[in-house]
């Protein structure tokens, strides 16, 4: 069989699983709209397709159980990106569940792509059809296609982003301008990714420096609009108000939670079924109603007070406890880490999921010296910049989607390089036999 027919044999077959999982995993359940944090996207979505504008209930704190939501406010919680995308679905006259097929099928579509861009930064299939495969059945990637979560399109934004990169990298001033405009697209549906155009940057300073201004520039438009709008709205300037919320009732409450075990108990805490997860619980609602008596004392009610005016008072009352709890901070930093890099296969496989998953993470360091220099840079600032804005108690498996299709990439290079490796040596061990 000619090489193109192998070639397009497995791209078929890369399609092929995909869907299979995908629609496996559509037909196990139903979409459930309240399931993880869709109810927060679906709100806003609903009344952007009402013609209400940008608006949802405006929460107290997103994090601690039992805390009211007031009346339809201006939106901070959320960014616009993925609202936007359902309330799209919404105004055509579709259910809101379409938007749920459409990600499968986006899943699909994203496979054959990092097949495609595989096969161009290394010249192989053997290394397109590993990468597009660990894509394509990537279970938090499968899980979140089917809830009303960002996962689908922060996916296609990141891989659309890094091939921009690259091709900017080569001095393309047009590429530069996507690349700006695609990392901006990729906070306003993720805002973790608020800072990536950072580590974007450093590469093109090194490879085309004359394209720098303009990825800036246009790096900056889309999420500068976006926090203008929110000031505007709450007096905050701020791109998403969870970023407060998060670092106080998760990451502070979690330092405070490991600083009461026993020494090194926090470098697997959220691995652990018992002695994290229901002390943070008590932790965030002691932590709420301190600062709740701090903001009254300031002259700030909580009850009326916006999310954003609250989460930046959150930001400020955790700072203080993060810094005197240092190691407790930096022990969940690693238990977040095994979340991300082993906890997407550890949790449906056992030891042998661990294991698979440590043999994909010693395969993507690996494939990384196999790349292009500039494709395995961007490649590599990208997984590390998602995995260490992740790296607290609020991470899980999910929180690895971001960097997964660089991950994928290199670890379908690394697999690849391997495996003809294996065979250079069996051949030359065969030829020594016969002599």
């Amino acid at each position: 069989m000619s090489e193109t027919w192998l070639r397009r044999l497995a791209l078929l077959a890369a399609l092929v699983v995909t869907l299979a999982f995908h629609f496996r995993s559509f037909t196990s359940s139903l979409p459930n709209p309240n399931a993880a944090d869709g109810a927060s996207y679906l709100a806003p979505a609903l009344n952007l397709a009402g013609g209400r504008g940008f608006v949802a209930p405006d929460p107290i704190s997103y994090c601690v159980h039992g805390l009211p939501n007031r009346p339809d406010a201006p939106d901070t919680l959320r960014t616009p990106g993925y609202p936007l995308f359902l309330a799209a679905v919404l105004a055509l006259g579709l259910p809101p569940a379409a938007a749920i097929v459409l990600q499968h099928l986006l899943v699909a579509l994203l496979t054959v792509a990092l097949f495609l861009v595989t096969e161009r930064l290394t010249g192989r299939w053997q290394a397109a059809l590993p990468a597009a495969l660990l894509l394509g059945t990537f279970p938090p990637l499968t899980t979140s296609a089917q809830q009303y979560m960002t996962e689908v399109l922060t996916t296609v934004a990141v891989l659309a982003t890094l091939v921009a990169t690259w091709r900017a990298a080569r001095g393309s001033i047009g590429w530069a301008a996507a690349a700006g405009l695609l990392s901006g697209c990729a906070t306003l549906i993720r805002p973790i990714a608020l800072f990536w155009f950072l580590p974007l940057a450093l590469v093109l300073a090194w490879r085309a420096r004359r394209t720098l201004p303009l990825f800036l520039l246009a790096a900056l438009v889309l999420p500068g609009a976006w926090v203008v709008r929110n000031y505007r709205a709450t007096g905050v300037a701020t791109i998403s108000s969870i970023g407060g919320d998060n670092l106080l009732f998760f990451r502070a409450a979690g330092a405070l939670v490991v600083h009461d075990q026993t020494p090194g108990f926090g470098f697997f805490a959220l691995q652990r079924q018992f002695g994290f997860y229901r002390n943070s619980d008590r932790a965030r609602a002691r932590l709420a109603q301190e600062v709740f008596a701090e903001l009254r004392s300031e002259g700030i009610e909580p009850r009326t007070a916006s999310h954003a005016v609250l989460a930046r008072h959150y930001g400020r009352f955790a700072v203080p406890i993060l810094l005197h709890h240092l190691p407790e901070t930096l022990e969940l930093s690693f238990s977040a880490m095994v979340e991300l890099f082993v906890g997407p296969y550890l949790y449906i496989g056992g030891t042998e999921g661990a294991l698979f998953a440590l043999f994909v993470l010693a395969a993507a360091v690996y494939g990384l010296t196999k790349l292009d220099k500039t494709f395995a840079a961007v490649a590599a600032l990208t997984i590390a910049y998602f995995a260490v804005m992740a790296a607290g108690p609020e991470s899980g498996p999910r929180f690895a989607v971001p960097f997964e299709p660089p991950y994928a990439i290199a670890f379908g290079a690394g697999v690849d390089a391997l495996l003809r490796r294996a065979r250079v040596r069996a051949w030359t061990a065969a030829a020594a036999l016969r002599r």
